[in-house]
């Protein structure tokens, strides 16, 4: 859905110049899922909602993405969405999740970057917590399509207003991936959006987060180690650093040959051992001129990345989950990504 090819998409400031502007897509009249009475019916859309269940806090990014893809579903159906901040959130206090425990026992610096996660993800309510304290609550694991039509036409036939709980609304998602649209950030630009190599313009008006003299193009990648490069249950999510420094070759070669000024940040784990010691030396040397920042803060480092102008992907739902937030960015993805994730997110 975000993928780009950067040789026709990236040109020089002093042959053309370049606007952002947001379009608009409908969702219905062209949309892939079924289209289903049950959910055009008012009483439905008043009195159905769905929330997350926060039950496996796992790492920011994947719960994250699985609260985007409910909140999709919510909104491309016109049916109730109630947001519920994070509890808990994994890679911090060096856990990778809390499945067994809750987060009452961090330390003043990881308990007040769990807060600063629990508000930088805030998601719009269509319901509240007064209105759904008398209706009907079901937790459903897995929440699917014939599953959600089915609670939604029984609510329906008996008027129970039914709050549903879940967190796994991939398989919905993994069919119709056009449901994202429905949510007004997620609509592609009209027109799409093209990288343009600003040169320093002094007497030109300021623009709002960008210096006068300073612009440039930020390629960000994140180089995921950490837990996978210690747990054998995911080492098919290991990514060679052959594969990322032959991405950013590729890449700088296309921004030179237009003159782009820009710099390259790498985002990765403090290496424990030898060989992943030896794996930063490697992009020390193959990619000279790079930042490598590891173990930084994880809301900066996701900020940064979901902020970047290009943006190359680890098969990690951190830096997926900043490509989501960032449609109009250019963001690079991992082969077979959508299988891939599709799969360990089903298998979590």
């Amino acid at each position: 859905m975000f993928g780009v090819r950067f040789a026709t998409n990236i040109r020089s400031s002093s042959s053309s110049s370049s606007s952002r502007s947001s379009g608009s897509s409908s969702g219905s009249s062209n949309s892939t899922w079924p289209r289903l009475s049950v959910y055009d019916d008012p009483w439905t859309q008043q009195n159905v909602a769905l929330v997350y269940a926060h039950q496996l806090l796992d790492g920011v990014g994947a719960q994250t993405m699985r609260m985007l893809e409910l909140y999709a579903v919510a909104k491309a159906l016109n049916i109730g969405y109630l947001h519920r901040p994070m509890r808990c959130v994994g890679h911090v206090d060096d856990r990778i999740h809390f499945r067994t425990s809750d987060c009452s026992d961090l330390k003043d610096p990881d308990r007040r970057l769990v807060e600063k996660l629990r508000r930088l993800i805030t998601l719009p309510s269509s319901v509240t917590e007064e209105r759904v304290s008398g209706w009907e609550h079901k937790h459903v694991p897995k929440l699917g399509w014939s599953t959600l039509a089915g609670l939604a036409a029984a609510a329906l036939q008996s008027k129970q207003p039914l709050l549903i709980s879940t967190e796994f609304a991939t398989s919905i998602l993994h069919n119709y991936s056009d449901m994202y649209l429905a949510v007004p950030q997620f609509q592609p630009q009209q027109p799409s959006a093209r990288l343009v190599c600003e040169r320093p313009r002094p007497d030109a008006p300021g623009e709002l987060g960008r210096p006068y003299l300073l612009h440039g193009l930020r390629l960000a990648v994140h180089f995921r180690r950490g837990d996978i490069a210690e747990n054998k249950r995911w080492a098919d999510r290991m990514l060679p650093p052959d594969y990322f420094i032959n991405v950013v070759q590729q890449i700088v070669q296309v921004l030179d040959s237009v003159g782009c000024i820009f710099t390259i940040e790498i985002f990765t784990e403090t290496p424990h051992t030898a060989a992943g010691t030896a794996e930063l030396e490697m992009l020390k040397q193959r990619l000279p001129g790079a930042v490598l920042l590891a173990s930084t803060d994880l809301a900066w480092s996701w900020q940064m990345l979901s902020t970047a102008d290009i943006l190359v992907m680890s098969n990690s739902a951190f830096s997926l989950s900043a490509a989501l937030l960032n449609p109009g960015g250019f963001n690079v993805f991992f082969p077979n990504a959508k299988q891939q994730q599709f799969r360990h997110r089903q298998a979590a």
